[in-house]
């Protein structure tokens, strides 16, 4: 076996010694961060989709969209004003998780407003998913937006839809 180790001073190379500590570093950090993002790419409160994860899926749908001429549509869900937030949130989230399709991708925002990736789903088809949210859970308000006519990204796509909302302090809320 090859040894990095010079047989007349009986030490590594520095320059040898100091890359593959440079790549080992790398590499294990790199392995460390990939482990953090799957720890989070789930939002606590809710178990759904974290935002970042959520923009970024948006991004590669957006994408998909365009390239290939296919429907993509983003709902903004959010309690109506006159209930109780939390109790709504609860609700919201568990018609999420029960009734989403597979391909369905849903984030919250950590301020009690839902976003909801629905790839393959034109703007008919995502007011149909609206409705039949509200058949879940009455108390809510939402809104959407479609891909291309909305926009090309996650975030024009986010603003078209939360600009539909109805005017409450819940709106003006950015994620």
């Amino acid at each position: 076996m090859h040894s990095p180790i010079s047989a007349e001073t009986n030490a590594a190379p520095e320059d040898l010694t100091e890359e593959l500590d440079r790549d080992t570093l790398l590499q294990q950090a790199q392995e460390r961060v990939a482990a953090g993002r799957k720890l989070v790419i789930y939002e606590r409160d809710t178990g759904l989709f974290a935002y970042w994860f959520i923009a970024l899926r948006c991004e590669e749908e957006c994408y998909r969209a365009i390239r290939y001429d296919r429907p993509l549509s983003v709902a903004v869900i959010e309690p109506a004003p006159e209930t109780d937030t939390w109790d709504a949130v609860e609700r919201i989230t568990k018609a999420l998780q029960d009734y989403l399709r597979n391909a369905d991708l849903a984030g919250y925002l950590g301020n009690a407003r839902f976003v909801i990736v629905l790839p393959e789903t034109d703007r008919d088809g995502a007011h149909g998913f609206l409705d039949r949210m509200r058949g879940f859970v009455p108390d809510i308000q939402g809104s959407v937006s479609a891909c291309p006519e909305d926009g090309g990204t996650f975030q024009q796509l986010y603003d078209a839809a939360a600009q539909r909302l109805p005017h409450n302090e819940l709106s003006a809320a950015k994620p």
